[in-house]
């Protein structure tokens, strides 16, 4: 909604109106809180996901993306190993390889971590298919 109110204004040549503010700042605020409270969970990834794309050409794109990462690292490692809850995971990995794909700017050691995310959810969804044809 954000961008869209930023892409109107951008067109008409004008300024950017108020309500695009607060609700930006609604947006870091709730994210923020979810981060504090130990509560992030996917509607926050994929909020990220959209706030990176809205970004894509402003400054504001490296802090989306590294809060996605640290998102997405949290999600994978909070995860209860027995478990087995992984209808998630493909969109995770999708998520990942997606802006590891786009994402000419980022660093190497960005890479690397966003590779190794991505490795590890691979790992956590091979265990999880082998221990359901195990078990039933």
């Amino acid at each position: 909604m954000a961008s869209g109110a930023k892409n109107f204004a951008w067109i008409s040549g004008q300024s950017l109106d108020l309500d695009y503010y607060a609700y930006l700042s609604h947006f870091h605020e709730g994210i923020c809180k979810a981060i504090e409270e130990n509560k992030v969970d996917e509607t926050h990834l994929l909020a990220l996901h959209f706030a990176i794309m809205a970004n894509w050409w402003s400054s504001d794109w490296d802090l989306y993306l590294n809060i996605f990462v640290a998102v997405m690292e949290h999600l994978i490692y909070a995860r209860s190993p027995s478990g087995c809850k992984q209808t998630s995971s493909y969109i995770w990995r999708y998520l990942l390889s997606f802006h590891r794909r786009i994402s000419r700017r980022l660093t190497a050691n960005r890479l690397y971590s966003m590779h190794l995310l991505q490795n590890q959810l691979l790992s956590d969804l091979m265990q999880c298919e082998i221990t359901q044809r195990i078990l039933g």
